[in-house]
């Protein structure tokens, strides 16, 4: 656990450790994603399921193992001839709560850390959005004073458009001119939307979901917007627009923050 001593830290070796740390955390999660999906596959197998299967036969046994697993974690009963299930999905349960005690720890001292920043307080501030959150960002992004624009940091977030696809979306089909990446490049893709993807998770949560005034009715406004402009977008598409839209608007603001530039009222073009 880091302690006072914290205070003491000059910044690259606070957003360096807030870097390793969020290495840590997001790879007890993703142990715990793993656990619990082997565990799904067990049961769904358990109960019938079987990959020649229609696929709507297959997600009806797919749900239901969830459904059981739930049950079982919550010590409900559950119908008669499952019960052979039960001690796997307890054992799973008992090792999975290890990593919740390791996260616990980690992020501990991410928000230890994050709190010493002179533009924290104004984050937390804002509704749905805490000390983890800014912790989460910085983690995947390290000092926001080494972007010399928003720009910068928006395509660390994977936020920008790369030979004509957004970088969630690259495929090897799908490169331009039949472009096909090569190792580092890869390795390049995959970090990268796993920084979108992180964004996107607080967008979702603390933006949306949390009802923030002023990006919920950003997020609102733009889906609005994509919809007019085009009356035919699936509302899937619409969604992510303008999910991409408010994850550049915080970004911005944070980054102004950490700059201690003045706020603007004005949103961001659209071209951006």
């Amino acid at each position: 656990m880091i302690t006072k001593e914290t205070e003491m830290i000059p910044n690259t070796d606070l957003f360096n450790a807030l870097k390793e740390l969020q290495s840590l955390r997001k790879a007890a999660i993703k142990m715990q994603i793993k656990m619990n999906n082997s565990c799904k596959a067990l049961v769904a197998r358990f109960i019938g399921y079987q990959p020649d299967m229609e696929e709507e036969d297959r997600e009806k046994k797919w749900r239901l193992a969830g459904k059981i697993i739930k049950l079982v974690e919550k010590n409900k009963p559950i119908e008669d001839g499952f019960s052979q299930v039960i001690p796997f999905i307890k054992q799973n349960q008992n090792a999975r709560s290890g990593y919740d005690a390791y996260r616990e720890g980690i992020e501990a001292q991410m928000v230890e850390l994050t709190l010493t920043l002179p533009y924290a307080e104004w984050f937390i501030s804002l509704r749905g959005f805490t000390a983890m959150t800014l912790a989460r960002i910085l983690g995947e992004s390290g000092d926001l004073l080494n972007y010399a624009n928003p720009g910068k940091l928006w395509k660390r977030f994977a936020l920008h458009v790369h030979k004509g696809h957004a970088p969630s979306s690259y495929k090897c089909s799908k490169w331009v001119g039949g472009h096909k990446p090569d190792s580092e490049e890869w390795i390049e893709i995959s970090n990268v939307s796993q920084r979108r993807a992180e964004i996107y998770s607080i967008v979702q949560i603390s933006a949306i979901q949390c009802g923030n005034p002023e990006y919920k009715a950003i997020y609102d406004d733009r889906k609005l917007y994509e919809n007019e402009r085009n009356p035919e977008i699936k509302p899937i598409h619409a969604h992510k627009r303008a999910h991409r839209y408010v994850a550049k608007r915080i970004l911005k603001d944070l980054w102004k923050k950490a700059h201690g530039q003045r706020e603007e009222s004005e949103w961001i073009h659209t071209s951006e």
